[in-house]
Order: C-alpha cells, then structure tokens, then sequence
C-alpha cells in the first residue's frame, strides 16, 4: 500500500516512497495521494501514482496533479485546480484501453453573469511517458485553449522523465496567472 509521508519535520516535502525504494518528493503544501492505477498492456502492468499538491501563486490557490512510476519517475504534470477569480478542478480517471487517463475539467468565473466551461484533455501512455492526446480539435478562445499553451510548457521540462518535481517546473507554475487568460 502507497502512502505520501512528509519528508523533513518542517513539512516542506512529502515524499512517495515505492516498494522498490524508489522515492518521488514533491511540495507539501496540500500533498495527497489521489489514486494509483494500473496501466499498459495485460502482460506488462506498470502501476501510476496520481499525487495532487499545492503549487500557488501571487493570484491563487492553484492544485498540480503529478503522474508518477514505480520508478518515481514524473511522466506527467497537470493543472488539477485553481481558486482566484474563477474556479478550475480536474477529476482524473483510468480509461478501459489502461493507455489513456481522461482528465474532466469543469471551470467557471463570474464578471456579470456566471460562464461555465466543462471539457475532457486526455494523456496517452507513449514509450514510458504520458503525453497530451488531444481527441479533437480544441476550439480557439475557449478555456481549454487559453490552458493548453501552459501545459505543453511543463511537459517540456519532464523529457526525459524526472525523478520528483523539477525546480524549474515549480518556479513556472507559481509564476501563471488565471488560466482563464491566454498565456503570453
């Protein structure tokens, strides 16, 4: 049985601790463990740890949902919720094919009037890496649009795969802003 542990007394990190020793640490703040699922073909399971942690800005509360191997490996970092001027959260699920994860977003801001937006991004295991498989074309000026440029952004800084939450990844999502804007 997983369990997320913190690291050091003052609580900066949490720590994964897999049963072959490997160890993946990430930021404490609001650290859980959210699923650990199954993957790949039949005959060659390979199980994924879902860790949700706090990675927040100068504007908001925001939620990082980091996609870990039994080798601690990080194949994929993922905006999983946002408070400030609008709300974001991401539920996170296994698809049947065990190469596809399903990550339902629901996103909704008030200026005047409520807007709501609700779509599903999707990561496909690829080579021992979870990479964005987008299923159709993703509809410009939508929030699913203004999200995708800082996605692609912290995919980039996980090839090849990471052992824990690079510093440079940190440093870039604590800088964003709203993901209700388009990235510049």
């Amino acid at each position: 049985m997983l369990t997320l542990e913190y690291a050091d007394s003052a609580r900066r990190e949490a720590m994964l601790a897999w049963p072959s020793g490997a160890v993946f640490t990430c930021p404490a703040q609001r650290a859980r463990l959210v699923a650990v699922v199954t993957m790949g073909r039949l005959d060659a399971p390979a199980p994924v740890a879902i860790v949700s942690f706090g990675a927040d800005t100068a504007s908001g509360g925001q939620d990082l949902l980091a996609f870990v191997d039994a080798k601690a490996r990080l194949l994929a970092l993922e905006p999983a919720s946002w408070r400030s001027d609008g709300t974001l959260e991401t539920r996170a699920a296994l698809l049947p094919d065990r190469l596809h994860i399903a990550l339902e977003r629901n996103a909704a801001i008030h200026d005047r009037v409520w807007r709501r937006e609700a779509w599903t991004d999707y990561l496909r295991l690829d080579s021992g890496r979870l990479v964005n498989a987008p299923q159709r074309m993703i509809l410009p000026g939508s929030w699913q649009n203004a999200l995708i440029a800082r996605r692609a952004a912290l995919a980039a800084l996980l090839s090849p795969p990471p052992v824990g939450v690079p510093a440079e990844a940190l440093k870039q999502a604590r800088a964003e802003t709203s993901p209700f804007t388009p990235a510049t």
